[in-house]
């Protein structure tokens, strides 16, 4: 599978409450599916609260176990689509 080729993250996209609290982020290319965030904002950078995170209309679910003891516990789990992923820190 020779996976989505180039993209683009643009950042951000938009404020959308009226107290521009929350901010919306986008990723974009040729081979990509329609891919948008939106969070919580703080000087200008997403935060984790309140995330949505949108896959060509398809709504991921979070899971996150903040008091896990290892980084691989603490991972946040994502699934969308269908499929489950996994985004931890080095």
């Amino acid at each position: 599978m020779p996976g989505f080729g180039p993209g683009e993250i643009k950042f951000p996209v938009k404020r959308i409450d009226r107290n521009n609290n929350v901010l919306l982020a986008a990723a974009r290319g040729e081979w990509f599916p329609s891919v948008t965030f939106a969070g919580v904002g703080f000087r200008d950078h997403l935060r984790m609260a309140m995330m949505k995170l949108t896959v060509n209309e398809w709504e991921a679910v979070f899971k996150r176990r903040r008091l896990a003891v290892t980084r691989r516990g603490r991972a946040l789990r994502i699934n969308v689509c269908g499929r489950a992923y996994r985004y931890q820190v080095p």
